[in-house]
């Protein structure tokens, strides 16, 4: 059989994709349009099926009245809040572009001081913005021995004294939430500690959420992390006490 130029190919190829790249395109113009109807079309399907009459499939009007019917199953997930917080930061064509910012429902609470990972983040942003804006990698976590949280963070070329400051400033955010100040007032919890990682942080922190479980696609950037005692999977060091005074 004859070769076909590439040129002929491509062609081809390219007319045989013009049908699903209309569809993608009509799809893209109106995202959530397009998720309630697909939804919608689903339930239809399914209305007449013992699960469809248990929770009313053929009265379902829209993505909110089904959320409320339908729970989660232990053989599937019909539906799923992800508490992810997100950031619409632009758009391809009239597909919105996430940016995301945390986890709602993600709270630290050790000695009561109820620690959320928007806040964290929030707190880390702005701290990084004005003391380490070229820093590789940075993330709160809890650190047992110490009774307080750690700021890991891989920054080439900052001076020790610039990376105190950075925790000074993330302390003072924190203390913003009144339960983390109550705790740090009563001593339960001690100031906020820095440990530069020397190299490859990232890449470690994949590997420890991989060993973990989670595949490597599920593993998002944190903020603040549940784990403790990052400082005996991290290759690195404390640096020295950062010394601030809060007034009360």
């Amino acid at each position: 059989m004859p070769k076909l130029p590439p040129a002929f190919a491509n062609g081809l190829w390219y007319l045989s994709c013009l049908r699903e790249a209309r569809a993608l395109r009509r799809a893209l113009s109106d995202v959530a349009g397009t998720q309630q109807r697909l939804l919608l079309a689903t339930l239809k399907r399914n209305e007449d099926t013992e699960y469809g009459h248990r929770h009313g499939f053929a009265a379902v009007r829209s993505a909110n009245e089904y959320r409320e019917r339908a729970p989660l199953t232990d053989y599937g997930i019909y539906r799923y809040q992800m508490g992810d917080v997100v950031e619409v930061t632009g758009r391809f064509e009239a597909c919105p572009l996430l940016r995301f910012l945390g986890k709602e429902d993600l709270v630290s609470d050790r000695y009561g001081e109820k620690l959320n990972e928007r806040h964290a983040r929030e707190a880390l942003r702005g701290a990084l913005a004005r003391h380490a804006p070229e820093a590789l990698f940075a993330m709160l976590a809890f650190e047992e021995e110490s009774r307080g949280y750690t700021l890991f963070i891989e920054a080439k070329g900052l001076q020790e004294t610039a990376l105190l400051s950075l925790a000074d400033h993330i302390e003072g955010e924190l203390r913003a939430n009144h339960h983390y100040r109550y705790c740090r007032d009563l001593g339960q919890l001690e100031h906020l500690q820095v440990f530069r990682v020397r190299h490859a942080a990232a890449e470690t922190y994949q590997a420890v959420c991989r060993s973990g479980g989670q595949r490597a696609g599920d593993v998002k950037p944190a903020a603040l992390h549940l784990m403790s005692d990052w400082s005996r999977r991290f290759e690195g060091r404390f640096l020295g006490s950062a010394l601030a005074t809060y007034s009360l």
